[in-house]
């Protein structure tokens, strides 16, 4: 079982990671491999130190979280930043948390792409080809911490 600070620092980890990919996501619609990479590393890192179940537990969240955004960035519907923000948050939550973020990330996606269309309907612009999306993975991610220690 992982220790009480690896849980601890695997969330802040993950809050810091998704305050700064939202960020440099809205302004430049980039997000930084040094971010994502590092926080893939630290997830991997802590649930290691946890034995092999919690390194399991790692690999597999990093896969689950990941594997449907990677497809998406092969038929070119998701930006390569996006896998990895996934990717490290599967990482650093490991599994079942994989699957709750998927469906939350999902969700929060879906409603990102109908606010989006409907300002720009009232500015009375053309819909926006394309999204922020660390903005719906931090959302969702978010989401699925409040509920992870039943705060919501």
């Amino acid at each position: 079982m992982i220790a009480p600070f690896t849980v601890y620092a695997a969330n802040v980890v993950l809050v810091l990671a998704l305050a700064i990919c939202v960020v440099t996501d809205l302004r430049s619609r980039h997000i930084y491999d040094v971010v994502t990479l590092s926080a893939l590393g630290v997830g991997i890192g802590l649930h290691f130190l946890g034995g092999w179940l919690e390194l399991q537990s790692s690999l597999l969240g990093t896969t689950v979280a990941a594997a449907p955004f990677l497809a998406a960035f092969f038929f070119g519907w998701m930006a390569d930043g996006d896998v990895k923000l996934m990717a490290a948050a599967g990482a650093l939550k490991g599994w079942p948390f994989a699957l709750g973020l998927l469906l939350a990330v999902s969700i929060a996606g879906g409603l990102q792409g109908i606010l989006w269309i409907a300002a720009a309907r009232l500015r009375k612009k053309p819909a926006p080809k394309h999204l922020p999306y660390g903005v719906a993975i931090a959302t969702g991610a978010l989401v699925s911490l409040l509920v992870e220690y039943n705060v919501v």
